[in-house]
Order: structure tokens, then sequence, then C-alpha cells
């Protein structure tokens, strides 16, 4: 319990440093204690919730984006404002990294039936995630790969995030973590037939 409470309190200290949070405070606030409430305190091992543009997410609990998204709307709401400007219909949008699919849900719906979106996603159970809400919003132009993205094509090995579970980085001594295949944008469009790409979203750790 006092864990819990520690965790919320550190959450409430952070708020105020996200770029948004004085468009609208107290708003802001309620969502991130009713947010972690129903994380920290619910009987469900999952969390759901909805964000701004209507899509609705599962999530692991302490994933650290669902927590931002579920609090203000999207996971960058500056970046989902830029998007809404300059991302065209019928555009290819490349996310790497893309956790439970925070981005790449938006700009399948911003890019349209004739767009594609390529999400990329390292970690096995976030993965997961990603597939069923790329499938429970109904992303007929999303796809999902569970490959890491790096220099070049072959295998590496990950470890997750103590804390947050959507954190995942390379291994950094000899056999820990879990392999998992890596391949380089240049051969996954080559491979796929991906002529052109209009914009890429990377957050990755290295």
């Amino acid at each position: 319990m006092v864990a819990r409470l520690r965790q919320l309190a550190g959450r409430l200290f952070w708020l105020p440093k996200y770029p948004v949070f004085s468009e609208a405070p107290v708003r802001f606030i309620g969502r991130a204690v009713g947010f972690t409430f129903r994380e920290k305190f619910g009987a469900a091992e999952e969390i759901v919730f909805r964000t701004e543009d209507g899509s609705v997410f599962l999530s692991p609990p302490d994933n650290v984006s669902s927590f931002i998204a579920g609090v203000f709307g999207q996971r960058d709401l500056h970046v989902y404002r830029f998007w809404q400007g300059h991302l065209r219909r019928g555009a290819v949008f490349l996310d790497v990294g893309a956790n439970i699919g925070l981005y790449g849900v938006p700009a399948g719906a911003a890019v349209g039936p004739r767009g594609t979106v390529v999400c990329f996603e390292a970690n096995p159970r976030t993965f997961r995630y990603l597939a069923r809400n790329i499938a429970r919003n109904r992303c007929a132009n999303v796809i999902a790969e569970n490959l890491a993205v790096g220099r070049e094509t072959g295998e590496i090995r990950i470890d997750t995030g103590a804390r947050n579970v959507g954190e995942v980085h390379v291994a950094t001594e000899s056999g820990r973590g879990e392999a998992v295949p890596m391949v380089s944008l240049d051969d996954y469009c080559e491979r796929h037939g991906i002529g052109r790409v209009d914009y890429i979203k990377i957050d990755v750790e290295g």
C-alpha cells in the first residue's frame, strides 16, 4: 500500500513537467489519480483506457506510456497535434518502438485506408498488446512486426525495464535477456516493396 501511494505521489509530482499540463491541470490531476487507482488498486490484470481520438487500448500495468496517454489523451499530445496538420492521407508511416500502439493506431486513422503504418515492437509481451489494440480498433492498414530495428539485420538480446514494462534495452551482459530478431529499415522496406516512406517515428532505447 505504501509503495503504491508513493508511486502516485511521484506521478503527481511529475505531471507539471509535461508540456501540456498547464492547459487543464485539474483535469489532468484527476485523470492521473483515477488511472493510478485503477491500475494499482483494481482487480483487473490489465488496464483499459480511451484516448482523445476515441481509440480504446488495453495495457499491462506499469507501462509509463499508457499512463501518459490515459492522462493526457495521447502519448504525446503535441506530436498528435503536429500530425493533424502534416500527416497526409495515403502516407507511409513507420513506427519504430511502437509499444502498445499509442502512435500507430492514431497514425493509421490519419493516413486512411490508402495509407500504411508499420509498427515495430521488440518486446514479445508488449507486442501482444500492440496486436490486440490494432485488432480492437479495426486498423486494417496497420501492420505489427515483433522485431527490433537496428543498423543491420540479425538478432539481439533485450532486457525489460524493472519499473516500466514498456521500456526495453539491449542486454549488456552475455546470456542475459531474451533473443529477438532485428532488421534494418532499409532491408525491411526492400523486402516488403516499400518504395516511399513519408514519416518515421523512433522511440527506442539503445
